[in-house]
């Protein structure tokens, strides 16, 4: 005998929209009209050749790998500390791989020229430099979403007037399952694998 389950599954976002009516986002963060305030970031270790972003033809982007690079590599969390061309800090904390931070506009209102980014890992009582990273966050060179400077990728971004453009959508699955078979069973448990491969209860 075999057991047969008829499955049924609704996705739908924040706003009740279903998953496959979902418009696709232009990820154009700078268009020149717009200062930019708030910046969204996934930290995913990778080696500055890996970068790929649209400020790389015009000498804007900046990328060190340091001594400490194999560090970093090996770390399930890092240090992420990010200055602004204007000296001030934008960002300063500890990280976890492929989660996420933002730079805020908290001082001036808007973000400054450029933001460099230095990403470490602590060791004991130890300090490693991992990479060194600047971008343009002018608003008025290419900015664009999913840009990857060296271990840091660019997920969202906000301008002066409130505009958001994000990678990411907050979606809600909802599973219903129907026993459509003869033999009773009852179901303990239900996995979901994504796009990615990763697997969820």
């Amino acid at each position: 005998p075999e057991c047969t389950v008829d499955v049924e599954i609704e996705c739908v976002t924040a706003d009740g929209v279903p998953c496959e009516q979902i418009p696709p986002t232009d990820g154009q963060c700078s268009e020149g009209l717009n200062p930019l305030t708030d910046l969204k970031f996934q930290y995913k270790f990778c080696a500055c050749e890996e970068s790929d972003n649209s400020q790389e033809d015009d000498g804007t982007f900046k990328c060190i790998d340091e001594s400490g690079i194999d560090k970093c590599e090996a770390a399930n969390q890092v240090n992420i500390e990010c200055v602004g061309s204007d000296n001030e800090n934008y960002f300063n904390g500890q990280v976890p791989n492929n989660d996420f931070f933002s730079v805020n506009a908290m001082v001036n209102g808007v973000l400054p020229e450029t933001i460099t980014c230095l990403i470490s890992v602590t060791e004991g009582d130890q300090v490693f430099a991992c990479q060194e990273v600047e971008f343009d966050t002018s608003g008025k060179i290419d900015l664009v979403l999913t840009d990857k400077f060296g271990s840091i990728g660019l997920t969202s971004c906000t301008d002066d007037e409130g505009n958001t453009k994000d990678c990411y959508e907050d979606i809600t699955y909802t599973y219903v399952l129907e026993n459509v078979g003869d033999i009773y069973m009852d179901i303990t448990k239900v996995l979901r694998t994504d796009n990615e491969g990763k697997t969820q209860n």
